[in-house]
């Protein structure tokens, strides 16, 4: 489990925010600077853990070892399609079996936006991951706030746990592309520590 260092608890929060960030951007289409995305997580995951720096390395090695062009039809076979080596981004897709966008839990999504009073890019649908990400990072950013830290927690329970273990699993088993694979590896740690860390700050446990 990831927790505050000895540079303190506030800056702690900050770096959770900061990741959750660099993590919404890496499920973006690649460009020539995603690398420099690569080089901040690796920065920002060796203030956290161990582990996460040990995977953020070998997310910048396996950047630099594929050709950007190739890393980028890997994108969208991944997470665009069509392809028989797709996964949906949408949490909607896999929470509701619906093979849509726009269901209910989308719409519970919208709530938790609603609540926090941010606006969502009208060019995607509200539940892509790199959206929910970056929500989370605006929660994260309210430092050592008890309201936002129980926003986090109920998000997670009542929203993110439905999807992101599908999500990640289904990328491991389906995607032929490494890169994509140990993102999604970096992912599920980052979420799965986060989660047991919200769970300290706002029950105490």
């Amino acid at each position: 489990m990831i927790m505050p260092n000895s540079e303190g608890q506030e800056s702690y929060f900050y770096q959770r925010a900061i990741v959750y960030r660099l993590l919404s951007a890496l499920y973006y289409y690649p460009e020539v600077e995603t690398r420099e995305l690569l080089v901040n997580l690796s920065h920002w995951s060796g203030k956290l853990d161990d582990l996460l720096e040990e995977l953020s390395r070998k997310l910048l090695d396996g950047f630099d070892s594929i050709p950007l062009s190739d890393l980028q039809v890997g994108f969208s076979k991944t997470f665009i399609g069509p392809s028989d080596s797709m996964v949906s981004p949408y949490a909607s897709i896999h929470i509701d079996q619906k093979r849509q966008v726009m269901t209910e839990s989308t719409l519970l999504v919208l709530d938790f936006y609603n609540k926090s009073e941010i606006e969502v890019d009208v060019h995607e649908a509200p539940d892509h991951l790199a959206l929910e990400l970056e929500y989370l990072c605006f929660l994260a950013s309210g430092e050592n706030d008890p309201q936002k830290l129980q926003l986090q927690l109920d998000f997670f329970e009542q929203h993110v746990d439905l999807w992101i273990p599908i999500f990640t699993a289904s990328v491991q088993e389906i995607c032929k592309v490494s890169f994509y694979q140990l993102l999604t590896s970096y992912l599920a740690e980052f979420v799965k520590s986060d989660r047991l860390f919200l769970e300290k700050s706002v029950r105490g446990q």
